[in-house]
């Protein structure tokens, strides 16, 4: 430091060397920072509303044409996927069917089967019967049903995809 005062002090000791000791003046400021490349504080003020809204207008921009991009290929995806569902369980209630008439089937081979199925149907009888037949009655469905529901309730969350990708 050459331009910095020196003072000299002593020890009080006799024979004791000198040292110089740099003195600093208590009126000099402290050394400033750099700002280059930062903002101060009224810069920033000034700035962040403009920056802050450019900002939000871009990331919604951005977000716009990526759902724009990608809700296609999502439709398309989300409808394959409830379309083979949907004929799972078609297939599934289909097979279901198909076991009871194999079961019909192979009753049907047995001689009893054959009569069963000729009295009630056809309504033939043996040599020797009577068949009666009642009218005016209430009538009951003799013949055997499958309930089965091609597609079950669907949980909401599934409801909600089902109207936002249009699938029917």
């Amino acid at each position: 430091m050459s331009s910095s005062r020196t003072r000299k002090r002593s020890t009080g000791r006799a024979g004791a060397s000198r040292t110089s000791v740099p003195v600093r003046s208590a009126k000099k400021p402290a050394p400033k920072r750099s700002t280059r490349g930062r903002a101060t504080s009224k810069q920033r003020s000034r700035r962040s509303p403009a920056l802050g809204r450019v900002a939000g207008v871009l990331i919604t921009v951005t977000l716009l044409l990526a759902i724009w991009m990608v809700y296609p290929v999502l439709r398309l995806q989300y409808q394959h996927r409830r379309e083979v569902q949907s004929l799972e369980a078609e297939l599934a209630g289909l097979q279901t069917r198909n076991e009871v008439l194999r079961g019909e089937v192979e009753g049907l081979k047995t001689p009893e089967g054959v009569e069963r199925l000729a009295r009630e149907s056809l309504g033939l009888v043996k040599p020797g019967e009577q068949a009666y037949i009642v009218t005016g009655g209430e009538s009951e469905d003799t013949t055997a049903t499958i309930g089965y529901s091609l597609e079950p309730e669907l949980p909401w969350w599934m409801q909600l995809a089902d109207a936002i990708f249009g699938f029917e």
